[in-house]
């Protein structure tokens, strides 16, 4: 069985969001490792690493961990942003091509996502199958007259080699709104299992709740409030 490859994508600005995200992830499987995901952390080229402690905190749960710093030197908003993403999709397609990764899919997200069940895992990579597309996530009405699936969603771990101007974007835009009718003619997929509130300040443990009945993994909120929520209902205590 193919896995999903989680790739946390972070730079300076949110590496201390991140490690708070993969402590987060390692508190939820508790004694169990995780059987449906490997992870990949990519930092930005001017970014520090992931602690030594927490590399090894992760290795205890995800039976492959990833380590790489971006080739890529863009920075700024929206361009350090996109860098990271196509940096992350050539890296994928050229190890694939090689057969030294074989995964079902790439989930790339960033410090702002935070899983809504225990078994994220497993309901991702069932949404991934039954989507049957190249991309699948949270579609959003903007961005394009067709709108945009965020970017925090699953890709084909080889899309960079699906379209030849993947390559890269222009710095005007976010790619996934700048490449959205590259996506779209590849195929998308609109699933409910990851849903994005794009810069969301907070958000209340009710609507939390509500959303956990269908959502797996949320991308967009600002402060602490979904992790806190997550940590409360998603991490067995003795």
């Amino acid at each position: 069985m193919k896995k999903l490859l989680l790739c946390l994508q972070v730079w300076e600005g949110d590496i201390e969001d991140g490690e708070k995200l993969l402590r987060l992830l390692a508190d939820i499987s508790g004694e169990r490792r995780y059987k449906f995901v490997d992870l990949a952390l990519i930092v930005r080229h001017d970014c520090r690493q992931f602690s030594t402690r927490l590399v090894q905190r992760m290795e205890e749960v995800f039976d492959k961990v990833w380590l790489r710093k971006c080739k890529r030197k863009e920075t700024g908003y929206p361009g350090g942003c996109n860098g990271l993403w196509h940096d992350v999709i050539q890296w994928s397609s050229e190890l694939h091509r090689s057969k030294s990764m074989d995964y079902a899919a790439l989930l790339t997200t960033e410090a702002d996502a935070c899983p809504l069940a225990a078994d994220w895992d497993s309901r991702l990579l069932a949404a991934w199958t039954n989507a049957d597309k190249p991309v699948a996530g949270c579609w959003l009405d903007s961005g394009k007259e067709f709108g945009h699936i965020n970017g925090n969603a699953m890709f084909d771990p080889r899309i960079f080699d699906l379209h030849p101007k993947l390559l890269g974007c222009s710095a005007a835009y976010p790619w996934d709104i700048e490449q959205a009718e590259i996506f779209k003619k590849l195929g998308w997929a609109d699933i409910p299992e990851i849903r994005s509130d794009w810069q969301l300040g907070t958000i209340s443990a009710e609507r939390l709740t509500e959303l956990s009945k269908t959502v797996a993994w949320l991308h967009g909120v600002k402060d602490s409030s979904a992790r806190d929520w997550a940590k409360k209902n998603l991490v067995k205590t003795e």
